[in-house]
């Protein structure tokens, strides 16, 4: 093999030599650290020389003693080995640790100075090929990138993996540009930013994130495939000196997190030219509904927006993150989606400020403080003990789009979590909007369920185990990416989602509508010889309402010491009984000693009771409960220990159902007085009506007595729910639809500024540097590029909107003025550069309708078809239906 002389060491270019980031001071500090450490080990040093010098001399005498036992030589030593002490292994690993440190934080500064050069040659070429979609997408097209003399190029063989293929070619390099800049103008990203040796295509790329989104392959499987699939194609890359192929995992992972951080850096440029404020960012990446401009209406009969947004909070444990799997060798990066550690740090503050002007102590907590077992980590302390970071606390809108998260480090589910969001939300929006928390049927909050973070946990679900081993830089990129493609998603879908959900609320308020005319055609015995009124029922709810509110914590304490009362008296009565039956009835196996020891019980139960008795003196008094009526204490008595057996009976569902967080829908007409099993009970909701009925037991009107008035009374609030929602979906649609209006608007302004603005200037300067005209073409191909993509979302949106109108679902007037204007123009322009269709496709859904089932595509109303009794069709709400009854 030829030895490599030193002229071979100059084609490493200037880019893929690593450089120097020693100063002189630290190289003396260097050296003088390496002599310490020379002193230190002389004496082990000297030692390994005294055993060589043995060895050699051994090796010199070509006859050794065969019997090494009566070998007797005063120049013969031998030497114990000598391990390392703990010390010494501690400073081992703390060399290794601090080496590959330097090693991971010297990459992450050339990715740095790799990627904004990068950036815009992906720009670029994004724009010319079409997002590598073309046929010429793996042509040579470096030249456009670099144009350096042959002489200052050198060639170097690289391995390339494609979708439908791998080969080792050679690639020319140059010494002005980057190795991966070379790289991608040959359609592929390098997995180093340094001297790379194995580079993935771009398209490859582009399959692998959608792969990795929607159905949640990881990398490991992933690269087997393609490894797989490119050597039936093509060629089989081998390790170096060896037959066996090369394992690309670490490669792809590294191309991959390279590629998302280009997509963040595309999503955020276009974010930072296209809106001016953080509302217009949370209405592009997250909810447009929620977050869209809304015009001012011109049509009378028309609501203004009402400015209502909704958002739940909620926390979740399992995106657990295991301690040892951080290594700590780079500074945490947080996402934009998350909350900054010092904003959630700044919360805790601004709390515990607040309970000491108000001079609360920690000891002073309520019943929901107490209830909350997440916040003082008492639930899952002990799987948190290996994690440092112990989870998630999540943002989403009623649309379930994601706003914000925060990482939870070494906690619970403390209080400043949720704070720092909303006080981020409240940064984003207006300074003036007030908190309104969803109390239950309460007035302005629609047919808004508050479960969108458990669906989009269950949608997160696949990234909890490969996440766990992770980095925590890797482990929070990844849920920002797979968290922005949701959101992508749900904006895609943001017209089919309001119009489900307003096909909901008009079923809900036909459904309540029928139950409220049947009990209004009904007599009311509360008063005779009328029927049942709305009037009635709105009476009975205020008149509930206001009974729960007079109920202060006092008189529940005192409530509970009567329970307690009534059940020692309970235990006092069986104990007795107990006593009198071993006295009448002696068997032959009593003790006289077991005799005595139930009648020290009964005297003990006895003086408690006693006691107990003068405390509660007023609480049995006629003055207590203000009523003329006959008290019943027997009654009394039964209510109290009924009362007490279901709040502890309750406080056990709230531990199982906080367990198992059920994902359905639950059924509110079950039987009353109907015995339960344990599993019927673990599926009970908590705002099943068999919870509702808990102050029976101290309330004697019609709204706690008659389950006909309870009906009356739910059915009347479902409706006014149903309007709430109808009215604020109204709202969301013309916020919605205004905002494709005004993103358009925004698109069509940056192709412009482009062009002949000078508006652009700050933003261009502050991410391409001085080149101000070059990084104007770029920015101007990606806002093209963006609206084509927008104004085909516009075009889907249409067709439902259209639907929805046909159907009578709503009224024309919400759509805003300048939306069917610009209807016209897309779908002209649109049917203009379609091609025609040919296919018939209702033909081929027809044959393939009846074939063997693959279990995949079933649906809900596929399996009401399935499980539907006697082979009878599954009834199903069809909008048509709807809308003509």
């Amino acid at each position: 093999m030829t030895r490599a002389t030193s002229k071979h060491l100059y084609k490493f270019h200037r880019a893929s030599r690593l450089p120097t980031f020693e100063s002189r001071a630290q190289k003396q500090i260097r050296l003088a650290s390496q002599r310490k450490d020379q002193l230190e080990v002389g004496n082990r040093r000297r030692l390994a020389q005294v055993l060589t010098v043995s060895h050699t001399m051994a090796e010199e005498d070509l006859n050794p003693p065969t019997n090494l036992a009566d070998f007797d030589d005063p120049d013969w030593t031998t030497f114990d080995e000598d391990p390392m002490s703990a010390d010494d292994t501690q400073t081992l690993a703390e060399i290794r640790r601090y080496n590959q440190s330097l090693i991971q934080n010297h990459r992450q500064r050339n990715w740095i100075g790799v990627m904004s050069q990068l950036f815009q040659a992906y720009l670029y070429l994004k724009k010319k090929t079409a997002n590598w979609t073309l046929p010429c997408s793996l042509d040579d097209f470096s030249k456009d990138l670099c144009d350096c003399t042959p002489e200052r190029q050198h060639t170097r063989e690289v391995d390339l993996i494609d979708l439908m293929g791998q080969k080792q070619t050679t690639i020319t390099f140059c010494s002005c540009s980057p190795d991966a800049i070379h790289l991608l103008g040959h359609g592929y990203l390098s997995c180093a930013p340094v001297f790379p040796q194995t580079a993935f295509s771009v398209r490859l790329l582009n399959f692998y994130n959608l792969l990795w989104n929607i159905c949640n392959s990881h990398v490991t499987p992933f690269s087997e495939v393609m490894r797989r699939w490119n050597e039936s194609l093509s060629v089989r890359l081998c390790a170096k000196n060896s037959n066996t192929p090369r394992d690309l995992r670490r490669n792809l992972s590294g191309a991959v997190d390279a590629y998302r951080s280009l997509k963040t850096m595309q999503r955020e440029l276009l974010q930072h030219v296209t809106s001016p404020t953080k509302q217009d960012v949370l209405a592009q990446q997250s909810c447009p509904a929620c977050f869209g401009h809304f015009p001012t209406v011109t049509d009378p009969s028309q609501p203004e927006d009402n400015h209502k947004v909704f958002i739940c909070l909620d926390g979740n444990f399992q995106h657990r993150h295991h301690k040892r799997a951080e290594k700590h060798h780079l500074p945490l990066q947080v996402p934009s989606i998350f909350v900054s550690p010092d904003e959630i740090k700044s919360a805790e503050e601004e709390i515990l400020a607040g309970e000491v002007a108000q001079k609360k102590t920690k000891k002073a907590k309520d019943r929901c403080t107490e209830q909350h077992k997440a916040a003082d980590d008492r639930r899952n302390a002990s799987t948190w003990k290996g994690c440092d970071d112990t989870g998630l606390f999540g943002c989403c809108c009623r649309h379930d789009s994601v706003l914000y998260y925060c990482n939870i480090h070494k906690a619970g589910e403390g209080r400043g979590l949720p704070m720092s969001i909303i006080k981020r939300v409240f940064s984003d929006l207006h300074s003036n909007m007030k908190i309104v928390i969803l109390p239950r049927l309460n007035v302005g909050w629609g047919l808004t369920d508050g479960e969108g973070l458990e669906r989009l946990w269950s949608s997160l679900s696949p990234l909890v185990s490969p996440q766990r081993y992770a980095t925590r830089n890797h482990r929070l990129n990844s849920i920002s990416h797979r968290s922005h493609f949701h959101n992508a998603l749900g904006i895609e879908k943001m017209a089919l989602v309001l119009k489900q959900k307003t096909a909901h609320a008009i079923k809900n308020r036909k459904y309540f509508q029928n139950v409220l005319d049947g009990l209004l055609a009904r007599s009311n015995p509360h008063n005779p010889g009328n029927n049942f009124t709305e009037n009635f029922f709105r009476e009975q709810w205020q008149g509930q309402r206001t009974y729960e509110l007079e109920q202060s914590n006092n008189s529940r304490a005192e409530k509970e010491k009567c329970a307690e009362f009534y059940e020692r008296g309970e235990a006092l009565r069986l104990l007795a009984n107990s006593f009198l039956s071993q006295l009448t009835n002696p068997t032959p196996g009593s003790n006289q000693d077991q005799v005595l020891e139930t009648y020290e019980k009964l005297q003990s139960l006895q003086k408690e009771q006693d006691v107990e008795a003068e405390k509660l003196g007023s609480f049995f008094s006629a003055s207590y409960f203000n009523t003329i009526t006959p008290r019943n204490p027997d009654l009394e008595r039964r209510l109290a220990l009924l009362w007490s057996a279901k709040t502890a009976l309750f406080k056990a569902a709230v531990e199982l159902q906080g367990e198992m967080q059920p994902l359905r829908d639950y059924q509110l007409d079950l039987p009353e007085n109907q015995p339960i099993t344990y599993e019927q009970f673990s599926k009970l909701a908590l705002d099943d009506p068999f919870w509702n009925d808990g102050y029976l037991c101290l309330a004697k009107e019609p709204w706690a007595t008659d389950s006909v008035v309870r009906t009356g009374i739910h059915a009347i609030m479902a409706i006014d729910r149903a309007k709430e929602e109808i009215g604020q979906l109204h709202i969301e649609i013309r916020r919605a639809l205004s905002w494709g209006v005004f993103h358009r608007e925004q698109l069509k302004s940056c192709i412009d500024q482009c062009i002949f603005g000078p508006n652009l200037a700050d933003a261009i300067k502050a991410r391409f540097g001085s080149a101000v005209n070059s990084a104007k073409v770029l920015i101007s191909g990606e806002a093209d590029a963006a609206l084509t993509k927008h104004e085909q979302l516009l075009l889907s949106w249409h067709d439902t909107i259209k639907g929805m109108v046909a159907l009578h679902l709503i009224p024309p007037e919400i759509i805003p003025p300048g939306w069917r204007a610009l209807m016209e123009f897309l779908s002209l322009s649109s049917n203009q550069n379609d091609a025609p269709v040919n296919l018939d496709l209702l033909l081929e859904d027809e044959v393939l309708r009846d074939q063997d089932s693959d279990g995949e595509s079933v649906g809900v109303d596929d399996l009401g078809e399935v499980f539907a009794e006697n082979n009878q069709p599954g009834e199903r709400l069809q909008e048509q239906d709807l809308v003509e009854s």
